[in-house]
């Protein structure tokens, strides 16, 4: 089995998964070859229990995998973890610069293109750097119509576990079925808008501790005035529906050309 060097990009908040308990969605992209990896299982505990050695975003993390089988999983980039127990942290990204170089080699100028790439070759995974944040939005459950979205929040549920493990987690149950996402423009010169759900870990964690109101705070009012943001976007397995698994957010550049967004 193959053994590679994957920087971990994004990381998605745990979900209920009937064999393997709560799962973690990890995407990376591979140190050498720059290719887009999302591994496949990897345990909530790894991230929970200390027996464990944890990895975080920007990690660089050794790992054997194996291609997933088209009847397992068509989407070229979803990769089977041999053995999650087994993953190493052997290094670390720090600086926002070197991050950006790595997030700007995946961008693509908008949803269009990540759509037409997902009909020609199952691509499921790319970056887009939006040209307008239009809102960041809170949704009832019951007024989710898109079947990816409604998905995503079937499979995400409290950590009862966790919270009995480790006191100090602190999960609001009564947020949990909500959606939220950005409302937000590409730099496509016909695109017509997208609404789209955030599943990043970061962001439902703070959505979870503090609510909406805090986290908009952080994710649409700090970010637009200080941060360039980046979405990092994956399909949902089944219903293929793209979502935000990631947002990538360094120090605002002020005098950046966006040419090569426009393309």
């Amino acid at each position: 089995m193959p053994l590679e060097k994957i920087i971990v990009t994004n990381i998605t908040y745990p979900e209920r998964s009937r064999k393997y308990g709560h799962l973690v969605c990890v995407g990376g992209i591979t140190e050498d070859t720059q290719e887009w990896r999302r591994l496949y299982p990897i345990v909530a505990d790894l991230f929970f229990n200390n027996q464990y050695s944890r990895f975080h975003k920007w990690d660089i993390i050794e790992v054997k995998v194996e291609k997933l089988p088209n009847n397992k999983d068509p989407r070229k980039e979803s990769y089977r973890v041999i053995n999650w127990r087994e993953i190493k942290q052997v290094g670390h990204i720090k600086d926002w610069n070197e991050r950006r170089k790595i997030v700007d080699k995946q961008v693509v100028q908008g949803m269009n293109v990540l759509v037409q790439k997902q009909y020609e070759d199952w691509t499921s995974m790319g970056v887009i750097k939006p040209k307008l944040i239009k809102g960041f939005l809170e949704k009832d459950r019951h007024r989710v119509t898109n079947e990816g979205d409604l998905r995503v929040l079937e499979v995400m549920e409290t950590l009862t576990y966790y919270m009995e493990t480790c006191p100090k987690l602190k999960f609001q149950p009564d947020t949990i079925n909500k959606w939220i996402g950005y409302d937000f423009l590409c730099y496509e010169d016909k695109c017509n808008g997208h609404t789209m759900m955030v599943n990043d870990w970061e962001c439902q964690e703070l959505y979870r501790r503090k609510g909406f109101e805090k986290t908009k705070e952080k994710y649409y009012d700090w970010m637009l005035n200080n941060r360039d943001l980046y979405f990092m976007m994956g399909t949902v397995a089944r219903k293929h529906t793209w979502i935000i698994v990631g947002v990538f957010y360094p120090p605002k550049i002020k005098d950046e050309s966006l040419d090569k967004y426009i393309g």
